[in-house]
């Protein structure tokens, strides 16, 4: 699955058709605030407080090993607690792993890899790194551990595996479900979503210091 957000109309992602390989993108989330595809990004579309969405990718990954990739065309610089992500095996919108973004100005690291089982999120590892314009996240998921580089280093990992089932790839921005809270603007903006599948072998680059909580 990969899609180059090309719309310049303000589509909504869920009536997004993907530009590049995919069937269609589908909301698993939504509360009033919506990510929408303009200016050849993906945004979202107001500022709202308490509000957000989660859309899933179709078509799924076939094999536990893969990553899901985005491009960060615009960050936000801001204190608030306007978080992003990238899911994975998520079978249903209480159980995922997520690679979470808040604006590096925010008094939390502004990278944590998470998981939610029944409903209960879990912080697996976080870091401080200064999220910019131009920085490509990859969240690399096998059984083995679940890896986020930033432009191809490894900055956090985690060997948990308590989510084995294959699940979607997903994007949010905002508050993800009903339990969570977070607030969504037009500020983060993104580009080139990605869902690779992985061979046995993995050619990124290791990193000597992993941070783990």
């Amino acid at each position: 699955f990969s899609d180059g957000f090309t719309d310049t109309t303000g589509t909504c992602l869920q009536n997004h058709t993907p530009d590049t390989t995919g069937a269609s993108w589908y909301t698993l989330f939504q509360a009033s605030a919506q990510m929408i595809v303009q200016g050849n990004e993906l945004r979202g579309n107001a500022a709202a407080v308490g509000m957000g969405q989660t859309c899933g990718a179709a078509l799924a990954p076939v094999v536990n090993d893969h990553e899901i990739e985005i491009t960060m065309s615009n960050a936000d610089t801001s204190t608030a607690t306007r978080r992003v992500g990238l899911h994975g095996r998520l079978t249903t919108i209480d159980d995922y792993y997520k690679a979470e973004f808040l604006p590096p100005a925010h008094t939390s690291n502004d990278c944590t890899l998470f998981k939610k089982v029944l409903g209960t999120k879990t912080s697996l590892a976080t870091v401080d790194t200064g999220l910019a314009a131009s920085d490509i996240l990859t969240f690399r998921i096998t059984d083995e551990n679940k890896v986020l580089y930033k432009n191809g280093t490894c900055i956090i990992s985690t060997n948990d595996n308590a989510i084995s089932a294959l699940g979607l790839a997903a994007v949010s921005m905002g508050r993800v479900d009903a339990n969570d809270s977070a607030n969504v603007q037009t500020i983060w903006r993104f580009d080139d979503f990605l869902v690779r599948e992985l061979d046995t072998i993995c050619t990124k680059s290791a990193q000597q210091t992993v941070y783990r909580m």
